[in-house]
C-alpha cells in the first residue's frame, strides 16, 4: 500500500508529486489502517507543500496514465466474481466506523436499487451458486455467493443510511 500525493493537467495526465509506501498486514482494521497511514500522509504532505512554495518542479516528477474508471471496486460496487477475501478487506477498508467515507460506500445492486452496507464477513459455506447470488436472508444481513465462499452482509442500508429490515430486503427479491 502507498499514500499517492498528484495533480493533473489539462490532459488529465496525473503527475505524482510524492509517494511514501506503508506496510500493512491482511488483517488490518480501519482504525489500524488510519493510524499508520496519517503520520506518512502528514510527512510526504509537508514535502509537496514545500516542494508548491518554491514552485519548482522536482527531478523525480513522473508522468502516469489516469485511471480510467476500470478499478476493481468501481465506486464501492462489489465484483461478486471475486474472491471472498478480497471482498471482505475491501468492506473494511471502507469502514470509518463512527466517520463517514465521503468517498465511497459499499453497495450491491438490488432490483434496480442500491442498497449499501458497511461490513461483509465470509462463512465457512463455499460458494456452489453464480457469484453474486442471494443464498439466504436473515433479519438484518443477507447472504451472498462470491468467486469463492459465502459472505454475510450485515445491516444493508438505503443510501440515504436507512436500515432495511427482512420485509424490505425480501421485496427487492420479488
Amino acid at each position: 500500500y502507498q499514500i499517492t500525493w498528484a495533480c493533473f493537467d489539462e490532459r488529465r495526465a496525473m503527475f505524482i508529486l510524492e509517494q511514501a509506501r506503508i506496510e500493512l498486514a491482511i488483517a488490518e482494521t480501519a482504525g489500524n489502517v488510519v493510524r499508520k497511514c496519517l503520520p506518512v500522509a502528514t510527512e510526504t504532505l509537508l514535502n509537496v507543500v514545500n516542494f508548491l512554495a518554491k514552485n519548482d518542479m522536482p527531478k523525480h516528477l513522473k508522468a502516469a496514465n489516469i485511471l480510467h474508471k476500470k478499478s476493481i471496486f468501481y465506486d464501492g460496487i462489489i465484483d461478486w466474481h471475486r474472491p471472498a477475501d478480497q471482498i471482505e478487506r475491501f468492506s473494511r477498508a471502507l469502514d470509518f466506523a463512527q466517520y463517514e467515507n465521503a468517498w465511497a460506500r459499499c453497495k450491491i445492486l438490488l432490483s434496480h436499487e442500491f442498497v449499501a452496507f458497511d461490513r461483509c464477513n465470509i462463512t465457512e459455506q463455499e460458494s456452489e451458486a453464480p457469484p453474486g447470488t442471494i443464498v439466504a436472508i436473515e433479519r438484518d444481513s443477507i447472504f451472498v455467493t462470491t468467486g469463492t465462499q459465502v459472505v454475510r452482509i450485515v445491516k444493508p442500508k438505503y443510501p440515504d443510511g436507512s436500515l432495511l429490515c427482512e420485509r424490505e430486503i425480501a421485496q427487492l427479491f420479488e
